[in-house]
C-alpha cells in the first residue's frame, strides 16, 4: 500500500522546514491548480482553534468545487464554547460543523454538504500517531508542531511542500456503484456512496433485510474495553460509530438509551476494564438499583452504559434504499466477470448467464453467497442465530436494555430476547427448543424467572456468515479488478457494517480511513485468501 507519509520525532532541520505559519502555507496552496481539481488533505496536529477558522474559511472562500479533509489529532477535546465558535457566517459557502468529539483514541467523521470534512482523533498523541492509517492520496500534509512530531515525505521536497507527485495517483470518483445485497453492510456501502453523491445499483434477490440483519430490532451496545484496547476493539469502536452515524444521518431509526451490562458469566470481569473512562461512562451498579432502572432484580451487580441504542432496521432500510441516488434490482447475481467493466450475470438455466448490467466498481455484500461470487475467498462458516418475541402480556418488556449472555430490550409491542448460536446448521425453521434457551439465558440472571408458555412465542431465525477470527472481510476481490467485499459481520452487523463501508468507499477515494491500521490489516480480505 502506498503510504507518502512517515512519522518521526521532529528534529530542528524538519522543524524549519515545516513552517508552523499554516495560513500564509496554505493560501500559497489555494493558489495552485492542485486546489481546484483534488481533494486536499490536511494533517494537523494539536492545531489551535483559531487556525482552523482561519484555514476553513481561506477554503471555502476560494472559488472551486474540490473538497478539504482535514484530519485533527489533539491530546484533548475542544470545549463547547470552542465549537460554537466555528460557526461560520450564512454568507460563505457552506456551514462548517463539528461532530460530537471523543475524548479517547478513534474517529468520527462528520461529512455534510460543504466542501469541508473533519475527521477528528483524540487521545494519547503517540498512541494515535502510531495507528493512523496510511494516508493515501495526500495532496497536502502540513504540521502544526506543538507536540514535537514531523513528518517526513516521500518524493516530496520540503522547501516545496505543495509540489506533491502522489496528486497523480488520486483515483477518480465512480459514477456508480453496484452493490449486491441489501443487507445491513449493502445498505452501509450504499450510505457512504450517497454522502459522497454517487449513485448506487443495489442488486437484492428477495428483499431488503431478507436475511440476518431483518430482525425487528438491533441493539447497539459499546461492550466495556480497556482503554489502551479501545481504538483497536472493533466492536467498541464500531458501536460508538454506528450510533454516531444514526444519530446524524438517520435519527428516525435510532432510540437513544442507556443499557445494563450485566456482569455474569463471562462478563463477570469486565467492570475492571472501565477504569479510566469519563465519568459517567460507565457506572457500576447493584441488584436493587438494576431493579429500579430496568424493572428486572438480577442476582448478580452490572455496569450501566450511557450511550447505547436501539435501531429500528426497517426504517433504516426504507431511508436508504428509496434515496434519490439508489437504483433497486430485485435478482439475483449469480456471477461477475471483469469483461468490458464490471459485468453482473443471473442465472438462466443450467448453463447460461444472462448479463444484467456492466459497471465501473462494484461491492459484493452478500452474507450467503460472497465466497460464489468471489472465487478465491475461504474459511465462510454459517452460524443459525433465532430471536424470540413474547407480547408484552407474556412478558414485560425492560425499561432499558439488558445484556447477559443474550440480550433483551423493548421492540415495538413485544419483548425481544436473542438469540441462539447455532453452529453448521444451514436452516431458517423457527424452533420452540430455541426459544426456551433464549428464555433460559435470561431467567439464568433474574432473582424470579419468568415463564412463557410455547404457544405465546414468535421468533425469527437467520443464517449469519463469519470467519475464523470474527472480524469482517473487508478489501478488494482477490481475482476481480474493481470489485470489493464487505461480508462476515456475523451477530455484529449493526456495530460493523457503518464503520467498515466508510474505509471500504473512503479506501477507493484516497480518503483517510476512520479505521486504525491495526484494524484495518486485521480485516483485509487478503488474510482469507484459498492458499492455491
Amino acid at each position: 500500500m502506498y503510504s507518502p507519509i512517515d512519522y518521526a520525532p521532529a528534529s530542528t532541520e524538519t522543524l524549519n522546514c515545516l513552517n508552523p505559519e499554516l495560513v500564509p502555507l496554505f493560501r500559497q496552496y489555494l493558489a495552485s491548480q492542485a486546489a481546484h481539481t483534488h481533494t486536499t488533505t490536511l494533517l494537523l496536529i494539536e492545531p489551535s482553534l483559531g487556525q482552523l477558522l482561519e484555514l476553513s474559511h481561506a477554503w471555502l472562500n476560494t472559488p472551486g468545487h474540490s473538497t478539504l479533509q482535514l484530519v485533527i489529532v489533539r491530546s484533548q477535546a475542544f470545549n463547547p464554547q470552542q465549537l460554537h465558535s466555528l460557526s461560520l457566517a450564512p454568507n460563505t459557502a457552506a456551514q462548517l460543523r463539528m461532530p460530537t468529539l471523543y475524548a479517547l483514541p478513534g474517529c468520527q467523521r462528520h461529512r455534510t454538504h460543504s466542501r469541508v470534512l473533519w475527521d477528528n482523533w483524540h487521545g494519547n498523541i503517540n498512541a494515535v500517531l502510531a495507528e493512523l492509517h496510511p494516508l493515501q492520496y495526500v495532496a497536502l500534509a502540513i504540521i502544526y508542531n506543538q507536540q514535537h512530531y514531523a513528518t517526513t515525505v516521500r518524493q516530496w521536497h520540503y522547501g516545496t511542500p505543495f509540489s506533491a507527485p502522489a496528486l497523480c495517483n488520486k483515483p477518480a470518483t465512480p459514477s456508480s456503484i453496484a452493490i449486491i445485497g441489501a443487507g445491513i453492510a449493502g445498505l452501509s456501502v450504499a450510505d457512504a456512496c450517497h454522502q459522497r453523491h454517487i449513485t448506487t445499483h443495489m442488486y437484492e434477490q428477495h428483499h431488503p433485510l431478507a436475511g440476518a440483519s431483518g430482525n425487528p430490532s438491533a441493539l447497539l451496545v459499546p461492550r466495556p474495553v480497556k482503554i489502551p484496547l479501545y481504538a483497536n476493539t472493533l466492536h467498541h469502536l464500531g458501536a460508538r460509530y454506528s450510533i454516531a452515524w444514526l444519530g446524524l444521518r438517520h435519527s428516525a431509526a435510532i432510540g437513544h438509551t442507556p443499557a445494563i451490562w450485566l456482569l455474569s458469566g463471562v462478563q463477570q470481569g469486565d467492570a475492571a476494564k472501565t477504569a479510566g473512562y469519563p465519568p459517567g461512562y460507565y457506572c457500576t451498579i447493584a441488584p436493587s438499583e438494576i431493579a429500579r432502572i430496568g424493572g428486572y432484580a438480577t442476582q448478580c451487580n452490572g455496569l450501566l452504559l450511557s450511550a447505547a441504542a436501539t435501531v429500528n432496521p426497517q426504517v433504516l432500510a426504507n431511508a436508504i434504499c428509496t434515496h434519490p441516488l439508489n437504483h433497486m434490482h430485485h435478482t439475483r447475481v449469480s456471477c461477475i466477470s471483469n469483461h468490458n467493466g464490471v459485468g453482473l450475470y443471473a442465472q438462466n438455466g443450467l448453463q447460461q448467464t444472462n448479463l444484467l448490467q456492466q459497471h465501473s466498481h462494484a461491492v459484493v455484500c452478500s452474507n450467503i453467497n460472497t465466497p460464489e461470487l468471489c472465487i478465491g475467498l475461504s474459511e465462510f462458516k454459517f452460524v443459525r442465530g433465532q430471536v424470540s418475541l413474547a407480547q408484552a402480556s407474556s412478558i414485560t418488556p425492560p425499561t432499558v436494555p439488558y445484556v447477559y449472555g443474550g440480550y433483551i430490550c423493548n421492540s415495538g409491542n413485544s419483548t425481544l430476547l436473542g438469540a441462539s448460536f447455532v453452529r453448521d446448521d444451514r436452516q431458517t425453521d423457527v424452533r420452540s427448543s430455541e426459544h426456551q434457551h433464549n428464555l433460559g439465558l435470561w431467567n439464568a440472571c433474574l432473582s424470579a424467572p419468568v415463564q412463557v408458555n410455547n404457544a405465546q412465542w414468535a421468533g425469527r431465525a437467520s443464517l449469519r456468515s463469519q470467519v475464523r477470527d470474527y472480524y469482517p472481510v473487508l478489501g478488494r476481490a482477490p481475482t476481480l479488478a474493481n470489485v470489493s467485499v464487505l461480508s462476515a459481520l456475523g451477530a455484529k452487523g449493526f456495530a460493523y457494517a457503518p464503520i467498515c463501508a466508510e474505509h471500504l468507499i473512503g479506501a477507493m477515494l484516497g480518503e483517510v480511513s476512520p479505521l486504525t491500521r491495526t484494524l484495518a490489516q486485521a480485516c483485509d480480505s487478503t488474510r482469507i485468501l484459498n492458499p492455491w
